[in-house]
């Protein structure tokens, strides 16, 4: 999670601020607690926010991005074969 999160953070340096924000205030709030239990936990509370960034549009899909890590990986493979 944590590569991930700063993978989405340097595409939009708002996001690890946020999810931090979020996180905080669900544990104030009872909402998240460190113990498992049937509340949400950090790692589902960072999913939340990550995908809702993603619905409006400030982040981009999952697959987006695996299929960019793709295409540029078999350019460099192409590139440095010739």
């Amino acid at each position: 999670m944590s590569k991930l999160l700063w993978s989405l953070s340097s595409i939009d340096n708002r996001v690890a601020p946020l999810v931090f924000l979020i996180r905080r205030w669900a544990r104030e709030a009872s909402i998240t607690q460190s113990t498992p239990g049937p509340w949400f936990s950090n790692f589902q509370m960072t999913l939340l926010v990550l995908f809702y960034l993603q619905s409006i549009e400030i982040l981009p899909k999952l697959n987006y991005l695996n299929e960019q890590s793709n295409t540029i990986l078999s350019q460099d493979m192409n590139s440095t074969s010739n």
